[in-house]
């Protein structure tokens, strides 16, 4: 039957069941959401079939009817959004149905006709309104059609209004612009706002223009909205309006009218202090206005524009303000400081001005009384000084003593007693009066100014008497006795007068002021010298003073004479000392004396110092006057000169020369006969000398002191008597005993001689022929042998074969053997060729000097076989894995110091294995072969070689054949960087990849794989085929392991390196969401804000295990909760918004690697719908009244009845009229 479909209002459809029976019962499939009231049945969208059923039948399943989907758009109003910042609407979908219920952005396509510039309709019913865009309403139509089903489509129109920012421009009063220079003020727009930010003048979006409506003349409004005042603008408050308008909509205008304030500038008259003028003469000071200053620069009197006027105001009589600003002074004007007023006035601003006073100094002349000092008046005569006013000055001219103008008067203030100051300013010094200088203070006073007066003390010396004090030399006073002098004051005057010492005016005082020690000054003017004083010339220093003046006084330094005692040294001669053992005389001093008595030496008064002058070496001169002779001193007389001194005076002295005598010693040569020479190398005997006596002990020949000379008297030829004693034999000098004659004498006294005949025994030599047994001579070659007398002697030295005295004769003894021949030199020349064996060789060796001195022996001569020589070798490794030959064994062997050649030749050798190791060959040619496969080692390969000719003449050497396994290199396996995952993985890399054996590719079947070092966290493991495991989540880092390969072949042929593998953090991805909105009234939980999150590009699991992530609300606003799975509770009675929910996720297993973002959740209010009320008529009365009607009666809020308290009421619009309210 028919089929009723759903419509916006109605969100079920409806068809009937075609021949309806009550009696049947009727099924509906799909039976959900279906209902059924007789024939009609109810349901959603959706295809139906029903089937009947009666009396345990059931009919086929009808014929579907289809109820369609419907959807439902609904117009949209919602909030204006400020064109300047721009902003977004949340979703238009929040009124929209599919079959009446709410549905997901992603069940309906969104589509709308061309949009204005600026406005972006979202996929998710979101709107974009971009920064920047002019105010006004659009009305724009959106279609929204079902994804599944593009012909269930629903238009409405979403009323978008832009509004635009508030402009307000703020009144400034600026700081005040010096008017006289003008200047520029700081912007007036400073402080104006767009949208509550401040202004930018400019052309561009989101800048504001800037238009001057009124701007005074003078000022000039700048396009950056400072103001600009000319120079010279009259001081005041300018009013300066201007308006700025929104570039984006030019007619969001604010006008303001601002204050610019122009100032005056600073006139500042100076109070001046003139430098005074002399009132005598008059004359102009400097100008007053000097330091005055307009605008901060000096003042310029005139009319013009940037000047001053200047204006007198009070100017005392005799003084003139002139009109430069200088004051006129006239002549004779009395002294004194003068106020003089005036005022300084802009040209410009007339009423701009300061007023001073200041001050004009009128001074007197200057009067001057100078310090004098008279000359000197003598004191005793009295006298008249020069006038004390001579350099005083009035006005700089000398001064003139009177009672007329320009004159001085002179007035007496201080003048000391016995002096008298005249009229005409001179000072008269009365007799006798005492010296000094005497100070006079006077004054003089200008007799025109009587106050114009100075004051001075001059200085008047009078002068003493001249006093004398002559230096005297006394005569000599001996100062052993003492005595005393003539008076030191004989020739001293006093004013030309010899002085008289004593108390009395005309005589003097004496006064000592330096005496020595010894000396006494008398009061009389003598000196007194005491006994025992040491003599000298003595200083003595007084002073005599004049008793009227005392300070009158001269000093002076005197002479006294002391003289000295009579001393006398006495020569002397002294018995003989032995100079050999040297000794000591008797004192030189014993007749000396002083003053007449014996000298006692010592440091006391009344004794003698003692000085050598002059003392023979050899002698000492001792402290008590003795004399010490050194042993070995020279006989003789010797002179001794010395100086006795007094010691209280020391340089009263006496000096002598006194002899002392030395003797000589007894000297004893002895005759000897010496120990036997050999004649035949000479040599040299015992010293001759050997019991030789000086003084009776043994001599020592040479020249010094206590020594003796030696003298050969006779000496035979071939005999040397040497400067020691000893006799040198020359060689070769015939055996016998020979005389020798010499002499020994003193070297202190060389007449003291002795000369005595000595005996020297000659003897023969010992001639050795020693046995020799040759150095082996190598048959093969021949050769020749050392000398067989190398070691024999001549008088125990080497023998020389010759014909000269000392050499000897070689002779053969017998048959020498075959092949041998004994040379001339000694030596024996063994024949090429010649069999080994050890030959005797016997000879004689005769002395040349003594043919019957000789000896004979036999020595042997040694035939040796050559030397072979087979050398160890070890070779150069052969690789065991593919084998090879190895160099020659024999490549250092040698016969006879040469290479050998194996062969079967005379000169060859013949090689012979004696154990060579399984798998090596010793080859013909000395090499050795190593089979293939051979295990590494190294392998001892022993032989022998044997000389051809003398085939017992062999070498046997073990030599060592290295064989090593393959060249195993392991490299270091690197993965840069690789992500875990939620499951193990085998990593991209075999480790056997890069390795190798021999230089090439390795093959992993030659070698066992161990893990040497297992990585420590478990994570990565190396498998057995050299591949790699990595286990699942592994946190971020570097893991490494050490292996190693070792040849099968070889097990000890290993190689090892790491693996080092560096995990990376995935990558996690917070996306920011906006949530389909959630009605404030009721509340409710959003979708997970983490729904297009993800881990390494999967879809993020908030948990704790590995591989998921955890949630952490980071800002989360008042009235909404962030749950655990990323859903956001929004709580009932929330205020509708769009509220920023700021969170991260952070990967389990690397907690730091995390992301952050803010998610928007956007709240809405509930629906409200105002519906038109309408009273269709009414009629008025004379009394208001209520009408029979309530707005709030058919509004609703979310599809309901409107609380009233719910909301609250504004009118809008009030009726122009007034009458309904």
């Amino acid at each position: 039957s028919a089929v009723t479909q759903p419509t916006c209002s109605t969100a079920t459809g409806s068809f009937t069941i075609s021949n309806y029976s009550a009696s049947n019962t009727y099924a509906v499939s799909p039976s959900t959401g279906v209902t059924q009231s007789g024939n009609t049945i109810t349901a959603p969208a959706g295809s139906y079939t029903v089937t009947a059923s009666a009396n345990g039948c059931t009919s086929a399943a009808s014929a579907a009817a289809v109820i369609s989907d419907y959807i439902c758009a609904e117009d949209d109003a919602p909030s204006s959004v400020n064109g300047l910042v721009g902003g977004s609407i949340s979703t238009i979908f929040s009124n929209d149905k599919i079959n009446g219920v709410s549905f997901l952005p992603a069940d309906v396509v969104l589509t709308t006709g061309t949009l204005p510039t600026g406005i972006t309709f979202n996929s998710n019913g979101t709107i974009n309104i971009a920064p920047n865009i002019a105010a006004g309403t659009h009305n724009i139509t959106y279609t929204i059609c079902e994804t599944t089903n593009s012909s269930v489509c629903d238009s409405a129109i979403v009323t978008i209004i832009i509004t635009a920012p508030v402009i307000d421009a703020v009144t400034e009063t600026t700081a005040s612009i010096n008017g006289n220079t003008g200047g520029t003020t700081a912007a007036l727009t400073a402080n104006d706002t767009l949208n509550g930010n401040p202004v930018t003048i400019g052309t561009s979006a989101g800048q504001v223009t800037l238009t001057a409506i009124s701007v005074p003349a003078g000022l000039t409004l700048n396009a950056d909205g400072t103001v600009t005042v000319a120079a010279n603008t009259a001081a005041g408050t300018y009013d300066v309006e201007y308006s700025m308008c929104e570039v984006t909509n030019p007619t969001n205008c604010d006008t303001v009218i601002s204050k610019v304030v122009v100032g005056t500038a600073v006139i500042d008259a100076v109070t001046e202090t003139t430098t005074s003028i002399n009132g005598n003469t008059g004359g102009t000071t400097a100008a007053l206005t000097a330091n005055d200053t307009l605008n901060g620069n000096p003042v310029t009197i005139g009319t013009s524009a940037g000047q001053v006027t200047l204006t007198a105001i009070s100017v005392p009589a005799g003084l003139t303000l002139n009109a430069d600003g200088t004051v006129t002074v006239a002549a004779n004007t009395a002294a004194g400081t003068y106020d003089v007023e005036y005022s300084i006035c802009e040209v410009t601003n007339p009423t701009n001005c300061d007023t001073v006073i200041s001050k004009v100094v009128v001074g007197t002349a200057v009067i001057d009384a100078v310090t004098e000092t008279t000359t000197s008046i003598n004191g005793n005569t009295g006298g008249t000084t020069a006038a004390l006013t001579a350099n005083d000055t009035l006005n700089g001219n000398p001064v003139i003593i009177g009672t007329s103008a320009g004159q001085v008067t002179l007035t007496a203030v201080s003048v000391p007693t016995g002096l008298t100051l005249n009229a005409d300013g001179t000072v008269t010094v009365a007799a006798n009066t005492a010296a000094g200088t005497y100070d006079v203070t006077y004054s003089i006073c200008e007799v025109t100014n009587p106050t114009n007066c100075d004051t001075v003390i001059s200085k008047v010396v009078v002068g003493t008497a001249v006093i004398d004090a002559v230096t005297e030399t006394t005569t000599s006073v001996n100062g052993n006795t003492g005595g005393t002098t003539a008076a030191l004051t004989a020739n001293d005057t006093l004013n030309g007068n010899p002085v008289l010492i004593g108390t009395s005016a005309g005589q003097v005082t004496l006064t000592a002021i330096s005496v020595p020690a010894g000396l006494t000054l008398n009061t009389n003017g003598t000196v007194t010298v005491a006994a025992n004083t040491a003599a000298g010339t003595y200083d003595v220093e007084y002073s005599i003073c004049e008793v009227t003046n005392p300070t009158n006084c001269d000093t002076v330094i005197s002479k006294v004479v002391v003289g000295t005692a009579v001393i006398d040294a006495v020569t002397e001669t002294t018995t003989s000392i032995n100079g050999n053992t040297g000794g000591i005389t008797a004192a030189l001093t014993a007749n000396d004396t002083l003053n007449g008595n014996p000298v006692i030496i010592g440091t006391s008064a009344g004794q003698v110092t003692l000085t050598a002058v002059s003392v023979p070496t050899g002698l000492t001169l001792n402290a008590n006057g003795t004399v010490t002779v050194a042993p070995n001193t020279p006989a003789g007389t010797y002179d001794v000169e010395y100086s006795i001194c007094e010691v209280t005076n020391p340089t009263n002295c006496d000096t002598v020369i006194s002899k002392v005598v030395v003797g000589t010693a007894v000297i004893d040569a002895v005759t000897e006969t010496t120990a036997s020479i050999n004649g035949n190398t000479g040599g040299i005997t015992a010293a001759l000398t050997a019991n030789d006596t000086l003084n009776g002990n043994p001599v020592i020949i040479g020249t010094s002191a206590g020594q003796v000379t030696l003298t050969a008297i006779s000496v035979p030829t071939g005999l040397t008597l040497n400067a020691n004693g000893t006799v040198t034999v020359a060689p070769n000098t015939p055996a016998g005993t020979y005389d020798v004659e010499y002499s020994i004498c003193e070297v202190t006294n060389p007449t003291n001689c002795d000369t005595v005949i000595s005996k020297v025994v000659v003897g023969t030599a010992v001639i050795d022929a020693v046995t020799e047994t040759t150095a082996s001579i190598n048959g093969n070659t021949g050769g020749i042998t050392a000398a067989l007398t190398a070691n024999d002697t001549l008088n125990g030295n080497p023998v020389v074969i010759g014909s000269s005295a000392g050499q000897v004769t070689l002779t053969a003894v017998g048959t020498l053997p075959t092949g041998l021949t004994l040379n001339a030199d000694g030596t024996v020349t063994v024949a090429p060729n010649t069999p080994a064996n050890t030959y005797d060789v016997t000879y004689s060796i005769c002395e040349v000097s003594n043919p019957t001195n000789c000896d004979t022996v036999t020595s042997k001569v040694v035939v040796g076989a050559a030397v072979i020589d087979a050398v160890t070798e070890t070779t150069a490794s052969i690789n065991g894995n593919t084998g090879g030959t190895t160099a020659a064994l024999t490549a250092n062997d040698t016969l006879n110091g040469s290479p050998v050649v194996i062969g079967t030749s005379a000169g060859q050798v013949t090689l012979t294995a004696i154990s060579v190791p399984a798998g090596l060959t010793l080859n013909a040619n000395g090499t050795v072969t190593v089979a293939a496969n051979t295990a590494a080692g190294t392998y001892d390969v022993e032989y022998s070689i044997c000389e051809v000719t003398n085939p017992t003449n062999c070498d046997t050497v073990i030599s060592k054949v290295v064989v090593t396994g393959g060249v195993l290199v392991a490299n270091t396996d690197v993965i840069g960087s690789i992500t875990s995952t939620n499951a193990s993985q085998t990593l991209p890399l075999n480790v056997f990849d890069n390795d190798t054996k021999n230089g090439t590719a390795l093959v992993p079947s030659d070698v066992n794989l161990t893990t040497t070092t297992a990585d420590p966290t478990g994570y990565l493991v190396l498998n057995p085929d050299g591949s790699l495991t990595l286990s699942a989540n592994a946190p971020a880092g570097t893991y490494q392991l050490t292996y190693t390969i070792c040849e099968k072949l070889n097990p000890s042929n290993c190689s090892s390196n790491t693996v080092s593998v560096t995990v990376g953090v995935p990558v996690i991805d917070a996306v920011t969401e906006t949530t389909a909105s959630v009605n404030g009234n009721t509340g409710g939980i959003t979708a997970a804000l983490t729904a297009n999150d993800t881990l390494n590009g999967n879809p993020v699991l908030i948990g704790t295990s590995a591989g998921q992530v955890t949630l952490t609300a980071i800002s989360v606003p008042a009235g909404l909760t962030l749950n655990v799975n990323g859903t956001v509770k929004v709580a009932a009675n929330t205020a509708a918004g769009t509220y920023d929910v700021e969170y991260s996720i952070c990967e389990v297993t690397n907690p730091t690697n995390c992301d952050t973002v803010i998610s928007k959740v956007v709240v809405t209010g509930g629906v409200l719908v105002a519906n038109t009320d309408v009273i269709g008529s009414i009629t008025s009365t004379n009394a208001s009244q209520t009408l029979p009607l309530n707005v709030f009666d058919n509004d609703t809020k979310n599809g309901t009845a409107l609380v009233p308290s719910d909301v609250n009421l504004t009118t809008t619009t009030a009726d122009p009229t007034g009458y309904l309210v």
